[in-house]
């Protein structure tokens, strides 16, 4: 995948992954036990977001990290209840100790939209 972004290298790249990558519907009211899916797709997330930081830092790119949104919890909707949220406070949490450790900035959505759901 890195090679479709190569072309365009402008020599910063802010990234933002999560609302996917955890596996939605996972969430889901009434999903089941589907708790070691949930850890599976965190550790993936995590060996995932790390090693394109690694392609990207050996290609002379300069990172910055953002958090993953949150998500709408607190709308009604006709939709399934979703706990989604604790996957993104997981890779919230992933994406912040990861930019700490290599030194780059982060942009923290989950932190700064998470108060205002609901209002």
């Amino acid at each position: 995948m890195i090679w479709n972004i190569f072309f365009m290298f402008g020599g910063v790249a802010v990234m933002m992954f999560g609302m996917n990558d955890i596996g939605r519907p996972l969430y889901d009211e009434g999903a089941g036990d589907v708790e070691d899916k949930k850890k599976a797709r965190l550790e993936t997330y995590a060996r995932s977001v790390r090693r394109l930081c690694e392609m990207l830092t050996e290609a002379g790119c300069r990172i910055i990290l953002c958090t993953p949104t949150p998500y709408n919890d607190v709308t009604p909707t006709e939709l399934k209840k979703c706990a989604a949220n604790v996957g993104l406070s997981a890779c919230a949490d992933i994406v912040r100790a990861l930019a700490d450790e290599l030194g780059v900035p982060c942009v923290d959505f989950f932190a700064e939209l998470t108060p205002l759901l609901g209002k």
